[in-house]
């Protein structure tokens, strides 16, 4: 089971509607996510509509949107993760995972 299976699945459970991916590189794991409404924070990620190129500190300064589902997969620092769990906590839906 992939990580992109696991987050499917949760959402499908919790009839989630939409997401945050933290760190999409390439966007492999973003694209394959069954949610309509799908956002991203990456600054070296390609340009796109629904794709903020700016640091997830920047984002989360900047944006007050909630989601559903929060995927963190950035900066794999200890210190960044811990940041954007924390963040990512503030800007849950009620019930998001």
């Amino acid at each position: 089971m992939t990580r992109t299976d696991i987050i499917n699945k949760v959402a499908a459970a919790n009839d989630a509607k939409t997401y945050l991916e933290i760190g999409i590189r390439n966007a492999e794991n973003f694209d394959r996510v069954d949610i309509t409404d799908l956002w991203g924070v990456d600054p070296r990620a390609a340009s796109a509509d629904n794709i903020s190129q700016i640091t997830s500190d920047e984002y989360f300064a900047e944006f007050s949107e909630k989601f559903d589902v929060i995927f963190i997969d950035g900066d794999h620092s200890a210190d960044q993760s811990q940041k954007d769990a924390l963040n990512a906590l503030k800007h849950l839906n009620k019930g998001g995972v």
